[in-house]
């Protein structure tokens, strides 16, 4: 029977201490959670930025060659997509 108890008595204490050691690792991903997320959405706000920036300084280094302002460029890039839309479109009963 003291053997049985022993047996018992060490079971516990396995189990209390994987409970122990799997609140330490919980409490650690707590933690450290946020501070991943915070750093991933500053490394997707960068791309973004960079991003941003590159076609900002594309569109103005094509305005400053063509020298027409961004409007008329904009405006003319919808024409010529309107109209490629609307000679590609099948004809109806053809």
């Amino acid at each position: 029977m003291d053997h049985i108890a022993r047996a018992v008595e060490e079971d516990v204490k396995n189990i209390l201490h994987t409970r122990v050691a799997l609140s330490e690792k919980l409490q650690r991903m707590t933690e450290e959670l946020p501070r991943g997320v915070r750093g991933l959405k500053c490394m997707v706000q960068q791309a973004i930025d960079g991003t941003a920036n590159a076609s900002v300084e594309t569109m103005n280094s094509t305005v400053g060659k063509a020298g027409y302002p961004r409007w008329i460029l904009l405006g003319g890039a919808a024409v010529v997509a309107l109209l490629d839309k609307s000679l590609t479109r099948p004809k109806p009963g053809v």
